[in-house]
């Protein structure tokens, strides 16, 4: 039987390099240690799913798995014996425990083909669950195939990134944002347009955005806000800023974490501004112009605005960590307006 042509790492859209590296990478033999880096949302699960397929599959190609074969529909079950992926025990942390117990029987052979998967997300180990990590990364049986993912290598320790094998998911262009919305069902015009002008080659952000009719008022109101940062009282910004960012505290389509996004973006388009670059999406230029002019003074723009952006970072973590959301709110608000006051 002829084999689909859309299987495999056919499916990866708009990742030419990293489709190539995959075909390269999965059919070498020996120990492999596999890691996929991008931004949250660039698809880096979806990858090191078809990373994992590709290395328990009966009869893989260049394509990487065949789809039909026994090892191909036990992983498509979710029952694949040979594969493990290691889950948090709780929200946010992978423990030393189970690393420990996940490596603890890595030299038994695998049970139904050639290879043992083990996949990790390295955005949830600890320095302490990497160290447990790392013997085994060292000297891994040769049948045994390491994937982790990580939003940045920065956050590993520098003796687990130089024992992998190295993969970056990058940006989509338009055009395969297009197709990736296409290949999911969103063939509405209005829906294709929002997602592609505001996910910026993101595809979880895109297809968010291609379900969520009220993100363009959310992004109008957030923008609002931030641009009028510098010259807002405290009052008013306690009062109805704060009162307009509640509101979707607790909305779980468009919520408050798109309302960081949008800072971020101006952030990072004022910071490259700044500096002399040129803004990665100039989306609101005009705005953006008055702003900086608006910020200018005896302190260093730059230096402000990558305070203001590692606070936004921080204060998402807290709330990821369920610290209060008022608070929190209240915090970033008054923290961004002291940083560009000028």
């Amino acid at each position: 039987m002829r084999r689909s042509e859309q299987r495999g790492f056919n499916t990866l859209i708009g990742q030419d390099e990293v489709r190539q590296r995959l075909t390269e990478i999965m059919s070498e033999p020996g120990a492999v240690f596999l890691l996929i880096t991008g931004a949250e949302g660039s698809g880096k699960r979806f990858v090191a799913g078809l990373a994992a397929k590709a290395s328990l599959c009966g009869q893989p190609d260049e394509a990487g798995a065949c789809n039909d074969c026994d090892a191909c529909r036990l992983f498509n079950a979710g029952n694949h014996i040979d594969f493990d992926e290691l889950k948090p025990d709780s929200k946010t942390l992978i423990s030393t425990q189970t690393v420990r117990e996940s490596i603890r029987d890595l030299n038994v052979m695998p049970q139904l083909g050639q290879r043992r998967v083990i996949l990790i997300n390295g955005n949830l180990l600890n320095e302490q669950g990497q160290n447990a990590l790392l013997k085994s990364l060292e000297t891994p049986p040769p049948f045994v195939t390491f994937i982790m993912t990580a939003n940045s290598e920065q956050s590993l320790l520098p003796t687990i990134r130089s024992r992998a094998v190295k993969l970056t998911l990058t940006a989509r262009s338009d055009e395969a944002m297009r197709d990736i919305l296409k290949v999911h069902g969103v063939l509405d015009d209005d829906a294709v347009r929002r997602a592609v002008a505001y996910a910026y080659g993101n595809p979880a952000r895109a297809l968010m955005l291609a379900s969520d009719k009220e993100y363009p008022h959310l992004r109008e109101q957030a923008l609002t806000i931030f641009f009028r940062l510098p010259d807002r009282t405290a009052a008013d910004l306690l009062g109805d800023d704060l009162e307009v960012l509640k509101h979707y505290r607790d909305n779980t389509g468009t919520g408050l974490n798109d309302v960081f996004d949008v800072w971020s973006e101006q952030l990072r388009d004022a910071l490259a501004a700044a500096v002399g670059a040129d803004p990665v999406s100039a989306a609101e230029g005009e705005r953006l112009s008055r702003f900086l002019h608006t910020i200018a003074g005896k302190r260093p723009a730059a230096d402000r605005l990558e305070r203001c952006q590692r606070e936004i970072n921080r204060v998402r973590r807290a709330l990821a960590a369920y610290a209060s959301v008022d608070t929190a709110l209240a915090h970033i608000l008054l923290f961004m307006r002291k940083e560009l006051h000028a």
